[in-house]
This record gives structure tokens, C-alpha cells and sequence, in this order.
């Protein structure tokens, strides 16, 4: 089963050097892919990208139907 969408906080990187920041990135950007990657195919097409931003409150109904 999926994890929801969610939305990430700034977390401290104090004291944490510049690898270990561009790691936790590359992870956190991964996480988000697999979330909006519904359909596991590789590819984020842009009903999954859609879909995901409007679970993230990101996107409404009403931005989706003024892009068309």
C-alpha cells in the first residue's frame, strides 16, 4: 500500500556537511516521484502529476480546467 502525499518541512542540516545534505535531497526527491509514479511505469505523465499536486494542495479542480 502507497503512503499518502505529504508535504516536507525544512529540517535542520546543522552540523551536517554538504554530501550528506545533497543524499537526504536526492532521497526526499526520489520519495516524491514514487508517490506521483501511481502507476509504478518509470514515468510521471501528467494526470499522476496532476493528481498529485492537487493531494498536495497544490493544484485545484479550477487550475486544472483554465490549463485546458
Amino acid at each position: 500500500m502507497r503512503k499518502p502525499f505529504c508535504r516536507w518541512t525544512a529540517t535542520s542540516t546543522e552540523g551536517a556537511g554538504e554530501e550528506e545534505q545533497e543524499e537526504d535531497r536526492e532521497q526526499k526527491w526520489a520519495e516524491l516521484f514514487r508517490q506521483f509514479d501511481t502507476n509504478m511505469d518509470g514515468r510521471v505523465d501528467v494526470t499522476e502529476l496532476g493528481e498529485g499536486l492537487r493531494s498536495m494542495g497544490l493544484l485545484t479542480q479550477a487550475d486544472t480546467e483554465k490549463a485546458r
